[in-house]
């Protein structure tokens, strides 16, 4: 069974209005419209927002948070399997060989 491939777009005309201020832009149809966000970068008093002081977490409770969030860093499975085969690679090398005598 043979899947189509992706459709290509129509390249919008070079002639077209919303190029003049957007210049070549991969998604644009022919006919974009400009908005006004003039007031998303206002950095002006009027704009912030206050924020309220928190109180500081200990180390633990920044932890706990951390971890409910899947943002706490851990150790994978993958990670202590390889730890164990080390251990293990470690002990056997601890380990006299048989038919070795040192007089």
């Amino acid at each position: 069974m043979q899947f189509p491939g992706p459709r290509e777009a129509p390249e919008p005309p070079e002639n077209a209005p919303c190029r003049a201020w957007h210049g070549y832009w991969i998604y644009c149809n022919g006919h974009c419209e400009e908005l006004d966000n003039s007031p998303v970068w206002d950095d002006s008093e009027e704009v912030c927002v206050k924020t309220e002081s928190i109180a500081p977490l200990s180390s633990a409770q920044l932890d706990l948070v951390l971890k409910r969030l899947g943002l706490m860093a851990a150790v994978g499975p993958a990670i202590e399997s390889y730890r164990l085969e080390l251990q293990a690679a470690r002990e056997e090398r601890a380990q006299p060989k048989a038919g070795c005598f040192l007089k």
